[in-house]
Protein backbone atom coordinates (compact mmCIF):
# COMPACT_ATOMS: atom_id res chain seq x y z
CA UNK A 1 0.00 0.00 0.00
CA UNK A 2 3.14 2.12 0.39
CA UNK A 3 5.86 3.20 -1.53
CA UNK A 4 9.58 3.67 -0.47
CA UNK A 5 10.62 6.67 0.62
CA UNK A 6 13.62 8.50 -0.72
CA UNK A 7 16.80 8.04 0.47
CA UNK A 8 18.30 10.45 3.05
CA UNK A 9 21.63 10.99 4.26
CA UNK A 10 23.07 11.80 7.86
CA UNK A 11 26.94 13.59 8.56
CA UNK A 12 27.78 12.31 11.94
CA UNK A 13 31.27 13.53 13.45
CA UNK A 14 33.09 11.92 16.00
CA UNK A 15 35.34 14.47 17.22
CA UNK A 16 39.19 14.28 18.51
CA UNK A 17 39.42 13.31 21.92
CA UNK A 18 42.42 15.38 24.41
CA UNK A 19 45.40 13.67 24.65
CA UNK A 20 46.56 13.11 27.98
CA UNK A 21 49.95 12.91 29.94
CA UNK A 22 50.60 9.70 31.88
CA UNK A 23 54.08 11.36 33.19
CA UNK A 24 54.41 14.78 32.86
CA UNK A 25 57.57 15.80 32.25
CA UNK A 26 59.51 18.18 35.64
CA UNK A 27 62.14 20.98 35.14
CA UNK A 28 65.64 19.45 36.73
CA UNK A 29 66.76 21.14 39.87
CA UNK A 30 69.91 21.93 41.33
CA UNK A 31 71.66 22.68 38.33
CA UNK A 32 75.19 24.17 38.01
CA UNK A 33 77.46 25.44 35.58
CA UNK A 34 80.34 22.79 34.78
CA UNK A 35 81.34 23.28 31.16
CA UNK A 36 79.17 20.72 28.87
CA UNK A 37 75.44 21.07 27.83
CA UNK A 38 73.09 19.42 30.36
CA UNK A 39 69.42 18.28 29.76
CA UNK A 40 66.53 20.75 31.24
CA UNK A 41 63.72 18.75 31.69
CA UNK A 42 63.84 14.77 32.93
CA UNK A 43 61.01 13.50 29.95
CA UNK A 44 57.77 13.11 30.19
CA UNK A 45 54.83 11.04 28.71
CA UNK A 46 52.20 11.08 26.82
CA UNK A 47 49.32 9.04 25.72
CA UNK A 48 47.96 10.12 22.19
CA UNK A 49 50.11 12.12 20.26
CA UNK A 50 53.63 13.37 20.24
CA UNK A 51 55.41 14.82 23.01
CA UNK A 52 57.68 18.11 21.90
CA UNK A 53 59.80 20.79 23.79
CA UNK A 54 60.68 24.36 22.70
CA UNK A 55 62.82 27.05 23.93
CA UNK A 56 61.15 29.90 22.19
CA UNK A 57 57.22 28.11 22.40
CA UNK A 58 57.87 28.18 18.17
CA UNK A 59 60.51 26.14 17.28
CA UNK A 60 59.56 22.09 18.54
CA UNK A 61 61.57 19.01 18.86
CA UNK A 62 60.85 15.64 20.77
CA UNK A 63 64.73 16.12 21.93
CA UNK A 64 64.81 17.72 25.72
CA UNK A 65 66.54 20.87 25.23
CA UNK A 66 69.99 21.69 26.84
CA UNK A 67 71.92 24.39 27.65
CA UNK A 68 75.60 25.34 28.84
CA UNK A 69 75.72 28.44 30.01
CA UNK A 70 74.45 29.56 33.97
CA UNK A 71 71.26 31.59 33.70
CA UNK A 72 67.37 31.15 33.63
CA UNK A 73 65.52 29.42 31.08
CA UNK A 74 62.05 29.06 29.84
CA UNK A 75 61.42 25.47 28.62
CA UNK A 76 57.90 24.75 26.51
CA UNK A 77 56.54 21.44 26.78
CA UNK A 78 53.31 20.21 24.53
CA UNK A 79 51.58 17.13 22.68
CA UNK A 80 50.95 17.41 19.35
CA UNK A 81 48.15 14.63 18.81
CA UNK A 82 47.47 12.02 16.71
CA UNK A 83 44.88 11.21 14.03
CA UNK A 84 42.46 10.80 16.95
CA UNK A 85 43.54 12.92 19.16
CA UNK A 86 43.61 17.23 19.62
CA UNK A 87 46.73 19.32 20.32
CA UNK A 88 47.26 19.87 24.20
CA UNK A 89 47.98 23.65 25.23
CA UNK A 90 51.70 24.22 26.15
CA UNK A 91 52.88 24.34 29.35
CA UNK A 92 55.95 26.29 30.27
CA UNK A 93 58.76 25.62 33.07
CA UNK A 94 61.89 27.93 34.26
CA UNK A 95 64.72 26.13 34.94
CA UNK A 96 67.98 27.52 36.59
CA UNK A 97 71.79 26.69 36.24
CA UNK A 98 73.56 28.23 38.30
CA UNK A 99 76.98 29.83 38.71
CA UNK A 100 79.69 27.51 39.44
CA UNK A 101 82.30 28.38 42.69
CA UNK A 102 85.54 30.37 41.22
CA UNK A 103 88.86 29.37 41.74
CA UNK A 104 92.26 31.07 41.43
CA UNK A 105 95.85 30.21 41.56
CA UNK A 106 96.87 33.04 44.47
CA UNK A 107 99.80 35.44 44.21
CA UNK A 108 102.77 35.65 46.08
CA UNK A 109 104.50 37.84 48.42
CA UNK A 110 107.90 39.22 46.64
CA UNK A 111 110.52 38.17 49.26
CA UNK A 112 113.64 40.29 50.03
CA UNK A 113 112.55 43.28 49.74
CA UNK A 114 114.64 46.24 51.36
CA UNK A 115 113.60 50.43 50.90
CA UNK A 116 115.42 51.85 48.20
CA UNK A 117 113.44 55.25 47.49
CA UNK A 118 111.26 53.63 44.97
CA UNK A 119 107.57 52.14 44.31
CA UNK A 120 108.25 48.24 44.60
CA UNK A 121 105.75 45.22 43.58
CA UNK A 122 104.58 43.68 46.55
CA UNK A 123 103.57 40.40 45.03
CA UNK A 124 103.78 37.80 42.35
CA UNK A 125 100.75 38.09 40.30
CA UNK A 126 97.43 35.30 40.71
CA UNK A 127 95.36 33.34 37.85
CA UNK A 128 92.20 32.34 37.29
CA UNK A 129 89.99 31.39 34.52
CA UNK A 130 86.87 31.67 36.10
CA UNK A 131 86.96 35.53 36.02
CA UNK A 132 89.07 38.39 36.96
CA UNK A 133 91.59 38.66 39.59
CA UNK A 134 92.20 41.64 41.38
CA UNK A 135 94.24 43.08 44.06
CA UNK A 136 93.41 45.59 46.62
CA UNK A 137 95.68 47.68 49.76
CA UNK A 138 92.56 48.07 51.79
CA UNK A 139 90.09 45.66 50.72
CA UNK A 140 87.70 48.53 49.31
CA UNK A 141 89.67 49.58 46.08
CA UNK A 142 90.23 46.89 43.98
CA UNK A 143 92.24 46.72 40.38
CA UNK A 144 93.76 44.52 37.83
CA UNK A 145 97.34 45.95 38.76
CA UNK A 146 99.67 44.19 40.89
CA UNK A 147 99.73 46.71 44.23
CA UNK A 148 103.34 48.52 44.67
CA UNK A 149 104.81 50.60 47.67
CA UNK A 150 107.91 52.56 48.34
CA UNK A 151 107.44 52.81 52.35
CA UNK A 152 109.29 50.31 54.94
CA UNK A 153 107.09 48.51 56.93
CA UNK A 154 104.79 45.26 56.63
CA UNK A 155 101.83 45.89 53.99
CA UNK A 156 98.63 43.69 53.72
CA UNK A 157 97.41 42.58 50.24
CA UNK A 158 93.62 41.57 49.44
CA UNK A 159 92.61 39.70 46.81
CA UNK A 160 89.62 37.68 44.94
CA UNK A 161 88.63 36.90 41.57
CA UNK A 162 85.67 38.79 40.22
CA UNK A 163 83.89 36.14 38.67
CA UNK A 164 82.42 35.67 34.78
CA UNK A 165 78.81 34.65 33.35
CA UNK A 166 79.14 31.69 34.42
CA UNK A 167 81.31 31.90 38.02
CA UNK A 168 80.33 33.32 41.60
CA UNK A 169 82.86 35.80 42.88
CA UNK A 170 85.33 34.46 45.30
CA UNK A 171 86.15 35.30 49.17
CA UNK A 172 88.57 38.05 49.65
CA UNK A 173 92.15 36.40 50.76
CA UNK A 174 95.35 38.39 51.99
CA UNK A 175 98.34 38.36 52.34
CA UNK A 176 101.67 39.99 54.46
CA UNK A 177 104.59 41.69 52.31
CA UNK A 178 107.18 42.90 54.17
CA UNK A 179 109.63 45.60 52.86
CA UNK A 180 112.77 46.04 54.81
CA UNK A 181 114.05 48.82 56.37
CA UNK A 182 117.62 50.24 54.70
CA UNK A 183 120.75 50.54 56.64
CA UNK A 184 120.90 53.99 57.68
CA UNK A 185 124.61 55.74 55.86
CA UNK A 186 126.30 58.80 56.41
CA UNK A 187 126.68 60.27 53.02
CA UNK A 188 130.03 62.35 54.32
CA UNK A 189 131.95 61.81 57.34
CA UNK A 190 132.24 64.29 59.65
CA UNK A 191 136.10 65.59 60.27
CA UNK A 192 137.50 67.76 63.26
CA UNK A 193 138.42 70.71 62.33
CA UNK A 194 142.63 70.85 63.88
CA UNK A 195 144.35 74.13 64.60
CA UNK A 196 141.90 76.06 66.65
CA UNK A 197 143.16 78.60 68.27
CA UNK A 198 141.26 80.69 71.12
CA UNK A 199 139.59 84.47 69.68
CA UNK A 200 136.76 85.23 72.07
CA UNK A 201 134.47 84.01 69.57
CA UNK A 202 132.35 80.14 68.98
Amino acid sequence: NHNDTAPVSLTCTIDKAYCSFTAFPISVTDLVYNGTAQELLIAGAVSGGTLKYSMDGTAWDTVIPTAVDAGSYLVYCKVFGDENHKDSIHICFQVIIGKADGSATAPTAVNGLTYNGTEQALINAGSTSTGTMKYSTNGTDWSEEAPKKSTAGTHVVYYKVFGDANHNDTEIASLSVQIAKADSRVATVPIPVTGLVYDGTA
